[in-house]
Parts: C-alpha cells; sequence; structure tokens
C-alpha cells in the first residue's frame, strides 16, 4: 500500500520502507494464493518445530490457504501499477522465507519502485523491524540520516527455534 500511496500522492512521501511486500503484479487472489503454497512448504519442512513452538497459533494457521485465495470477484477499479517518481529512493526489506510475502514478491516490488532491497538471509519472519538488530539499525539510519544501505545488502536471519 506504501508504493500505490508514493505513486498517487509522491509530494506527502519523504522516505518509505516496504517492509515485507507483495508482488506488485499479483491481485490481491494471486498474493493469497502465493501465501498458501509458501506457508504450506514453510509447515511441510518445520512441522514439528511449528507444532511444539506454536500449538495454540501459527502452527495451525499456517498450514492452511487463507479465505481470500478463494475470492473470485473482479476488481471495481484497475490495480495501481506502483512506481517511483517525485520522491527518494526507498527500502523494501524482505525474508528469504517469509510464507506472508514470499520473497520473489520483494523482489519484484524493489525492482519496479527502484527501491533498494534488503535480503533478511534464511529467515522466515514477517516485518524483521525491531526483532533483527540488523534490519533495525538499517531502516533506522536511512530514516534517520537519509543513509541507503548498499545495493544487494544482506542482514543475517535469526533462529526461528528462538522465537
Amino acid at each position: 500500500m506504501a508504493a500505490v500511496y508514493g505513486t498517487l500522492f509522491p509530494a506527502r512521501l519523504n522516505r518509505s520502507v516496504l517492509d515485507s511486500a507483495i508482488n506488485p503484479q499479483w491481485p490481491w487472489r494471486e498474493a493469497w494464493r502465493q501465501q498458501a503454497i509458501e506457508q504450506n512448504a514453510v509447515v511441510a519442512s518445520d512441522l514439528r518445530m511449528f507444532a511444539e513452538k506454536f500449538p495454540y497459533a501459527w502452527g495451525a494457521k499456517s498450514a492452511v490457504p487463507q479465505a481470500c485465495a478463494f475470492n473470485s470477484r473482479k476488481p471495481i477499479e484497475p490495480l495501481v501499477s506502483p512506481r517511483r517518481s517525485g520522491y527518494p529512493q526507498g527500502l523494501v526489506v524482505q525474508g528469504e522465507f517469509d510464507p506472508s510475502t514470499p520473497y520473489a514478491g520483494g523482489v519484484a516490488m524493489a525492482a519496479q519502485v527502484d527501491d533498494r532491497l534488503v535480503t533478511v538471509v534464511r529467515d522466515g519472519q514477517h516485518v524483521p523491524y525491531g526483532d533483527n538488530p540488523c534490519v533495525t539499525a538499517t531502516v533506522d539510519a536511512y530514516f534517520l540520516e537519509g543513509t541507503l544501505p548498499p545495493v544487494g545488502a544482506r542482514c543475517p536471519g535469526g533462529d526461528p527455534a528462538s522465537r
């Protein structure tokens, strides 16, 4: 949504960080479908850890597709194609194994709006800002000082079993 806001109202946007982005070419139905595919893959590979660590929350919820995956209603308006024009280059922070927003979506969003991609390596956390020290420092430096990370910036992921 921030990329669409920047596209529609560039004069109102100074800096932007997209933390866990979806592919800008996907309508919501496709985004939910891709999310279900990613969540099923994560659950299939880490089912025991999820069952032991999260028996009443994401463990069960991650294994099923979300209701919006089956929405067949046609959009009322055409999708806004995000672009960056008239506001500074921003950041897209994306975990490699985030089941809620697949990694490929963050790569596509960063490319489409010409933002810097910050990859959280070997991590599936959704929205790592505040939990991951490298991500937090990178985003803070951007927001507070306007410092962009280098092209191809990477932050080490955390141990999912420690959460």
